[in-house]
């Protein structure tokens, strides 16, 4: 399970694969002399996901959701996007709260945006179900300003 937020650094470099394929070699390495099944354990597909917003806004905000989308790399500058294939988008007020089933591979895309110019201050947090990957951030936005978050699962 991943879960993919939009890169907003320059520099990500090699060294978090690194981590990850050591981080595997390690759990192969003690996997095999206890008999135990640490990379399998506790590793459902998501089925939903509970989306929270909490905050204040003078104006509606926007929650586009997706279980039809790609990520796209770029080979020239390394930047990962997000291509919704087929999205909803509806208009909220706060707070907000809905539970969404996933696509049947488990992942799913949220974006709130902020289509007005008065400042909105609101706070994000989205759970997995089964499963403990979340997501939880505050922010202050106008203008066309977004929060993404999007689970793959792999």
């Amino acid at each position: 399970m991943e879960a993919r937020y939009p890169d907003t650094s320059a520099a990500t470099g090699g060294n978090r694969m690194k981590r990850g394929v050591w981080l595997v070699l390690l759990a192969v390495a003690l996997q095999a002399p206890l008999g135990c099944s640490l990379l399998t354990e506790g590793d459902e597909v998501p089925t939903s996901a509970l989306l929270r917003i909490e905050g204040s806004s003078p104006n509606p905000l926007l929650v586009i959701t997706s279980i039809n989308f790609v990520e796209q790399l770029n080979l020239d500058t390394g930047a990962l996007t997000v291509l919704l294939n087929q999205s909803d988008t509806v208009s909220v007020e706060l707070p907000y709260e809905d539970r969404l089933s996933t696509a049947p591979d488990g992942s799913i895309y949220f974006e709130l945006l902020n289509p007005e110019i008065e400042v909105a201050s609101i706070r994000m947090r989205v759970d997995m179900d089964p499963g403990d990957q979340s997501f939880d951030q505050s922010a202050t936005m106008s203008d066309g300003a977004s929060l993404v978050y999007y689970f793959v699962y792999n």
